[in-house]
């Protein structure tokens, strides 16, 4: 079964920062991202191209979530059953535009773009180097660089950081 993105700020079902037509627009405009195309033009009968890409996404946002804790507090409940419940980590409560709207931060959108990227090469066959064979992090340097300003401290090593579960 097709899973598909929902990136309802806030929202309960809520599986993604970003949908995958912001992400294309992202990518068109960032240098190099001809990986982030080739997921379209190396996808098969099975999976569409845009499928693939929500799926890079989703995984993306899961690995944000799950790798980092954050300043301020989320903006709905945590509890699932609440009807205030809020299924992602953004928006934080201070999160919100000139007439007090909700939004995910700049940041936490292109942290989403730059891990779905960084989620495909992680995935792909790695480089071999002589005999040894190149792991990459978990987490792209990139990625981490935008979203340095909202984190707290992390809960797994993270790329060239050696800190572990340690506060700033």
């Amino acid at each position: 079964m097709a899973t598909s993105i929902n990136s309802d700020i806030g929202g309960a079902t809520a599986n993604s920062y970003v949908s995958v037509a912001s992400a294309d627009q992202y990518f068109e405009l960032r240098d190099d991202s001809s990986s982030w195309d080739d997921l379209v033009l190396n996808s098969t009968g099975t999976i569409s191209g845009t499928q693939a890409k929500s799926n890079k996404l989703i995984q993306a946002t899961r690995e944000i979530d799950n790798t980092f804790r954050f300043q301020g507090v989320r903006d709905g409940d945590d509890v699932k059953e609440s009807e205030d419940y809020q299924n992602l980590e953004f928006p934080r409560a201070e999160n919100t535009d000139a007439d007090g709207n909700l939004l995910i931060p700049d940041e936490i959108k292109y942290t989403t773009y730059e891990q779905a990227l960084w989620i495909m090469l992680r995935n792909s066959p790695q480089t071999a180097s002589g005999e040894n064979v190149v792991k990459l992090p978990k987490f792209s340097e990139q990625a981490y660089d935008y979203l340095k300003p909202w984190v707290t401290r992390a809960v797994v090593k993270v790329g060239r950081y050696g800190w572990q579960g340690s506060e700033f």
